[in-house]
């Protein structure tokens, strides 16, 4: 953790000491001078959220940190604030409300911060017998299975500390699965996670229609505007030997020591999401033959015999249709998921290096289809470099088909608002460059209302 980010939490935490009730919840030990965890999580009072998150905002904006990623999920909102003014700095922040999973709530925030006390740093906790209970459920409810670290917690936790959680546990199957961990000192074989959700929802039910009602439609809401809520969708382009694929890999494993992007959060697609297979394929034709398609694999990119009019005209509107429904069916759920989309090459091939798909078609009819039917990414990197340099990298392309290559991309790059030219000369300015602009994507200003506190 850097000295910015500890100043930042020192002062966050001071001051959400005097105005709110809170707990962190896992991994506050050594909070705010060290945090070893990915994120922070904090359970707070609904009904206060918006005071405490204004608070907050203002903290992290008093502190250099000026923009900020914000995610729904299953009811925890979640915060990734940037500080990218001289260096690049980042805290994760998630807000719980309850104890819920599923769409469905196991308890209530009244019912767990009782049991909250303080660390040696003055950070409100929950008393580590219910930590380990918290734990276990979650786990067991959502149809896993408990890691040895957590299994020994829970099996050496005192039942008599939480013996008020256990009584109001909405779930007869989970009580059990509970209850079996403890005398058989081992994970349940089976878990009928459906079974758990259903009495929980009953329970839920028998309370409070009208709370039920609106927390199953808000629970639905949320993840279908999920769906269509982030548009993290990211191009790689240009001519072989510029580096985009070596630059995409860096920002996929390096990303978490800057972003707390972890490395599974990325999804990396080659060219177009592939919901169809390779037309090659389906005539079952050698994949080095006249169709080439899967760019990185090829010894010649430009090798392949140019198909007539019709046949590209056939190639480009299966293509089309496969970026299309691709979209719908791959890609959109995992933008639900808040995945970033990384494609390495994409569509604006076929306007600027037909010979590489092997198609013959005007550009204006190729650029028709992209505004009219193709998914449009968040942004697109053209990565550039000198195509001398590129040529000794890679020695498919000639030197004067790198140069047409960058030319024409360049020329998007100024048709296209969401085209970045990143020169890549030296790869860490390249890096930070990219870097710095994925932040900005994925983000945007925080804001504040001007109120008193």
């Amino acid at each position: 953790m850097t000295e910015i980010e500890k100043n930042c939490l020192v002062e966050f935490f001071n001051s959400i000491n005097e105005k709110f009730e809170y707990v962190v919840l896992r991994n506050a030990n050594e909070l705010p001078y060290e945090n070893f965890s990915n994120d922070i999580d904090i359970l707070v009072d609904e009904n206060n959220f918006l005071e405490f998150e204004q608070n907050m905002n203002k903290i992290l904006i008093s502190n250099g940190f000026e923009r900020v990623e914000r995610t729904s999920f299953h009811g925890i909102e979640c915060y990734t604030f940037y500080n990218i003014k001289n260096e690049i700095n980042s805290l994760k922040i998630d807000l719980f409300f309850n104890v819920q999973g599923g769409g469905v709530k196991y308890y209530d925030f009244k019912d767990i911060i009782i049991y909250k006390e303080k660390t040696e740093n003055d950070i409100f906790v929950l008393k580590n017998e219910i930590e380990y209970f918290l734990t276990a459920l979650k786990t067991i409810a959502a149809g896993g299975k408990l890691k040895e670290k957590y299994l020994n917690n829970f099996l050496e936790s005192s039942i008599k500390e939480t013996h008020t959680l256990y009584k109001n546990l909405k779930s007869k199957k989970l009580y059990s699965y509970l209850s079996e961990i403890k005398t058989s000192k081992k994970n349940p074989i089976n878990i009928d996670r459906k079974s758990i959700l259903k009495e929980v929802r009953a329970n839920n039910w028998d309370e409070s229609k009208i709370t039920t009602i609106l927390n199953n439609f808000n629970h639905i809401k949320n993840e279908i505007l999920r769906s269509f809520k982030h548009n993290y969708k990211f191009v790689f382009v240009g001519p072989d030997g510029s580096g985009k694929t070596t630059l995409n890999e860096k920002l996929i494993n390096e990303s978490f020591i800057k972003t707390r992007a972890k490395k599974e959060r990325f999804k990396v697609f080659h060219h177009r999401p592939h919901l169809l297979p390779m037309i090659s394929e389906i005539f079952k034709k050698n994949k080095a033959s006249d169709e080439v398609e899967d760019y990185d694999h090829i010894n010649n990119p430009h090798s392949g015999k140019s198909s007539n009019t019709i046949v590209s005209i056939i190639k480009l509107m299966y293509y089309t249709f496969d970026y299309t429904f691709g979209f719908l069916f791959k890609i959109l759920p995992l933008n639900r998921q808040g995945k970033f989309i990384i494609f390495d090459r994409y569509y604006y091939d076929f306007i600027v290096d037909q010979k590489r798909s092997a198609i013959n078609i005007p550009k204006p009819i190729v650029k028709i289809l992209y505004k009219l039917f193709i998914p449009k990414p968040t942004k697109v990197y053209f990565i550039k470099v000198d195509p001398i340099t590129a040529h000794e990298r890679k020695k498919e392309l000639s030197v004067a088909a790198i140069e047409v290559i960058n030319n024409e991309y360049t020329i998007l790059t100024s048709e296209f608002t969401n085209f970045k030219m990143i020169e890549n000369n030296d790869l860490d300015k390249a890096y930070y460059e990219l870097l710095e602009d994925f932040i900005i994507s994925t983000s945007t200003k925080v804001k504040i209302w001007i109120q008193k506190f």
